[in-house]
């Protein structure tokens, strides 16, 4: 185990000649996990892990988390699952996940080494086991380096069987070349008195290893005063992301009804209009129409989003609106369109003035003129795209005067589409 200002790194080799490294994790709960002959078994990531099979084909993979674009899919993919891995005759690997891993030594016991995400365990220490450690006095924490080893005894005992029952010599080839080399791959790990279990990690040691990770930039500058710039840009970000959110009008605001309009007060709203410099929208319809019904849908949702973005106003769907006179009662000053209802059932001025006698029709004003007379938006549409399309377009038609003669009226070849 190297501690480093970061946290604990945890590497474990093989009881080999070659001694191979054949596990190691960082403080982040990254790492990996070979087979002997070097071939990945188990690596780990930020994401999720993956287990292979000694052939080097996938056995499981899995991600920590499943990302919220995989609700309900059957080809998600799976949660990471623990397995318990043994490595070598000594070592084992009970994983979990990131930070509940478990290196398991056996040597007259089982002794554990706890790997993964900053190494911090409820009771203070980064090592356990079940025996052969003092918990209490001035020695807590030490290993009992003095307890008798039955793994010596056994080992000599064995020796001296195998050496009563054969001589190793130089007679047969190769003999004394494999017994140097059990001589030299005979090695035991040895742990002293100076061993000590270091704490878990504090804010100062997390602070350390953050300014160790990312340390001040060479040019004199102070991660402080990066951070209040990179938070005012943030800041200065979402204010234009509001703004053109305002400007295109995408803001979802829920249903507004239109009010009516009728003769009595119909010159007085285009002189209303015109003096705050508003396009006037007049909306023929009929409820008898499935057309008009659904085009009115459209029209209260983008009449409630002008009402909640110019005058900050939230809408009632089931409120009617009063009918719209030459005085604005209910507002509606700030607003750069304004979209009233026009019922042929009750009124005929329409039908009087430019023989409109379907429905639905669409009447735009500016400045107390006429602009068009539509049956669509946007050229055939009818969804509230096509109604901001069709409202930017007129009123850029009536700042630049593009208007309608006076005597306009509509007919089969006349009619605006």
């Amino acid at each position: 185990m190297n501690e480093q200002p970061d946290g604990f790194y945890v590497t474990a080799f093989d009881d080999t000649h070659a001694h191979p490294a054949i596990l190691s994790f960082n403080p982040f709960g990254v790492g990996s996990v070979s087979y002997p002959n070097n071939q990945p078994r188990l690596v780990v990531d930020m994401k999720g892990a993956t287990l292979y099979r000694e052939d080097g084909t996938i056995e499981r993979a899995g991600l920590w988390e499943t990302p919220r674009w995989y609700k309900d899919d059957p080809d998600a993919p799976s949660i990471v699952k623990p397995a318990y891995l043994r490595l070598n005759e000594r070592l084992a690997l009970d994983f979990h996940d990131r930070v509940n891993n478990e290196l398991v030594f056996f040597c007259d016991g089982e002794y554990k080494y706890w790997c993964g995400q900053r190494l911090k365990r409820k009771d203070g220490t980064y090592l356990d086991n079940h025996n052969g450690k003092y918990v209490y006095g001035e020695m807590a924490g030490l290993y009992k380096v003095d307890m008798p080893a039955t793994i010596y005894e056994r080992s000599e005992a064995i020796a001296a069987a195998a050496g009563q029952k054969f001589s190793i010599s130089d007679t047969l080839p190769g003999l004394k070349d494999i017994a140097d080399s059990c001589t030299k791959q005979a090695h035991y790990v040895e742990t002293t008195e100076t061993m000590k279990i270091q704490p878990h990690l504090t804010p100062s040691d997390m602070q350390k290893a953050y300014a160790t990770i990312h340390p001040e930039p060479l040019g004199g500058g102070s991660r402080s005063v990066d951070r209040f710039y990179a938070e005012k840009m943030l800041a200065s970000n979402l204010k234009k992301a509001a703004e053109v959110k305002r400007a295109n009008l995408t803001l979802e605001a829920g249903r507004r009804r239109l009010p009516a309009i009728t003769r009595r007060y119909y010159d007085e709203v285009l002189q209303l209009c015109s003096d705050n410099k508003q396009l006037l929208m007049v909306c023929a319809l009929g409820s008898w129409s499935k057309e008009s019904t659904d085009m009115e849908k459209a029209l209260e949702e983008v009449n409630a989003t002008l009402w909640k973005i110019f005058e900050d106003k939230s809408s009632d769907p089931k409120k009617v609106a009063p009918a719209l006179r030459g005085t604005a009662l209910d507002g509606g000053l700030n607003l750069p369109y304004r979209l009233v209802r026009y019922d042929p059932t009750k009124e005929h001025l329409l039908r009087d003035r430019y023989k409109v006698d379907s429905v639905p029709m669409f009447v735009f004003y500016y400045n107390k003129q006429l602009l068009g007379l539509n049956r669509r938006w946007n050229g055939y549409g009818q969804t509230r795209n096509d109604l901001l399309a069709e409202l930017r377009k007129q009123h850029e038609n009536g700042e630049r005067g593009r208007f309608l003669p006076e005597d306009y009226v509509v007919t089969p070849a006349g009619l605006m589409q």
